[in-house]
C-alpha cells in the first residue's frame, strides 16, 4: 500500500452536516427602535435578558424551548457544533442564549465565546450575505427610516393580527403601499434574491467539508458536524414552503432542521430531510426533498 492510500485510509470518513435553522425570538427592534442601543457582552452588568437583549421576554423563553430541544437531541458523543448568525442585534441576543444552553448540557462548540476566549476560535461566525435580514436603501437607512417602518409595521400588526401567518414578502408589501411605497423604494434587495442568497449559502453550508481548514477538521475527530444558524423569516421562508408546503410561516424562535444525506453536486440532485420542531405542543412537520444545484440557483422538490 502507498503512502497516500495508508494516510487516506486513517482519515476519518466527513459525513455532510446537519443544519439547523432558528428563526430570532421575538423581539422589540431595539437596533430599529434606538440608534444608542448596543449588545456589549463585555459591559459592566451585562446578563441575557430582556434589558440587554434585543429580545422580549417572550423571545428569550422560546429561544430558550427550541435550543433545549435541539440540545437533546444532538449527539453529545458523535457530534460538534458550529455557531452562525445574522449580524442584526436580535438574532446575535438569540445565539447567546442558543450557546448557553449548549454549554450547560455539555455539547462540544468549535467556534464558541469560551474557545474566542482561549484564542482557540475567533468565535461566533456572522453572514450578512446568507443571514442578514432584508436591508433597507442606503438613503433611506441614513435618514432613520427604520423607526418609521417599525411603526407602520406594528400598526399594520394591530389591524390585521393574521398578517403573522402571511409571509414576509406579502406583508411588507401591505405596509409599503401604507406608506404609500413600492418595495423597490424602500428594500435594497428583492425578497427572491434574499430567499436566493439563503439557498447559495446552504448549498455551501452542505458542501463544507471543501472549505474546512485542516485545524477546524481536526478539532471534529472523527464527530459529525452540526452547524447551527439564526437568521430572519425573510431568508427561510421560501424554502420551507417549498420543503413543506407550509400553509403559514416559521414562527420567531421556531426550529428548521436540514438533515442532507450528501453534497450536493452541479447538476446532479441530493435528498435531504426537512422537519419543523412544533411549539408547545404542535406537531412537527416532517418532509423529504431533492435539491439540485445550476446555473439558476437551488431547486426544491420531492
Amino acid at each position: 500500500m502507498i503512502e497516500s492510500e495508508r494516510k487516506k485510509e486513517k482519515e476519518p470518513h466527513f459525513k455532510v452536516p446537519i443544519i439547523d435553522i432558528f428563526r430570532h425570538g421575538e423581539t422589540e427592534y431595539k437596533e430599529l427602535a434606538d440608534p444608542n442601543f448596543m449588545l456589549n457582552p463585555d459591559a459592566p452588568g451585562f446578563a441575557l435578558d430582556a434589558e440587554h437583549l434585543d429580545l422580549t421576554e417572550e423571545g428569550i423563553r422560546n429561544i430558550q424551548e427550541a435550543a433545549e430541544q435541539l440540545a437533546l437531541i444532538i449527539d453529545k458523543e458523535k457530534e460538534a457544533v458550529i455557531l452562525v448568525t445574522s449580524p442584526q442585534l436580535r438574532a446575535l441576543s438569540s445565539i447567546m442564549i442558543i450557546e448557553k444552553v449548549f454549554a450547560e448540557h455539555g455539547i462540544i462548540m468549535l467556534n464558541s465565546t469560551s474557545e474566542k476566549r482561549k484564542g482557540i476560535s475567533k468565535g461566533i461566525k456572522n453572514s450578512s450575505l446568507g443571514l442578514g435580514q432584508i436591508s433597507f436603501r442606503e438613503d433611506l437607512k441614513n435618514a432613520g427610516f427604520g423607526k418609521i417602518w417599525l411603526k407602520a409595521h406594528k400598526q399594520y400588526g394591530i389591524e390585521h393580527p393574521e398578517a403573522k401567518n402571511i409571509p414576509p414578502a406579502e406583508v411588507h408589501g401591505l405596509v409599503a403601499t401604507a406608506l404609500g411605497k413600492e418595495l423597490p423604494d424602500i428594500f435594497s434587495k428583492s425578497h427572491d434574491e434574499i430567499a436566493s442568497g439563503f439557498k447559495r449559502f446552504l448549498r455551501h453550508l452542505i458542501n463544507i467539508e471543501i472549505y474546512l481548514q485542516n485545524g477546524t477538521k481536526q478539532q471534529l475527530a472523527g464527530r459529525r458536524l452540526r452547524i447551527v444558524l439564526v437568521t430572519h423569516e425573510e431568508r427561510i421562508m421560501e424554502f420551507a414552503q417549498q420543503s413543506l408546503d407550509l400553509e403559514k410561516t416559521v414562527a420567531k424562535g421556531q426550529l428548521l432542521e436540514i438533515n442532507p444525506k450528501g453534497i450536493i453536486k452541479k447538476d446532479q440532485e441530493a435528498e435531504a430531510d426537512v422537519r419543523l420542531f412544533g411549539k408547545r405542543g404542535e406537531l412537527d412537520l416532517s418532509s423529504r426533498i431533492k435539491m439540485k444545484f445550476s446555473q439558476d440557483g437551488l431547486s426544491i422538490g420531492h
